[in-house]
């Protein structure tokens, strides 16, 4: 059974998105912010993260950064949500 992730510190939508994945069959695991989530991947290893740009503590995009940059999760597959669409707010 896959195991996802999801970090997002607005409690409504980590609530929708977790039942969501559980209805599928998914085993999920929440965080509510991205340091929450970095010791959570680091621990847990899922097999997808799907994680808010804006949260606190750290970002989304400094979440990424540090799990691409971490040996023992380096390879975690990550889906960014957010309503930021500009370029100025992507990842290269």
């Amino acid at each position: 059974m896959p195991h996802i992730l999801i970090a997002d510190d607005e409690p409504n939508i980590l609530m929708l998105t977790e039942m969501l994945f559980q209805d599928m069959g998914m085993t999920v695991s929440t965080a509510v912010d991205g340091q929450d989530a970095l010791t959570k991947i680091i621990a847990l290893k899922p097999d997808l993260v799907i994680t808010d740009v804006i949260m606190p503590n750290k970002s989304g995009f400094e979440l990424c950064k540090e799990v691409r940059a971490h040996p023992a999760i380096s390879d975690t597959p990550i889906i960014i949500l957010s309503a930021l669409g500009d370029d100025f707010n992507k990842i290269n």
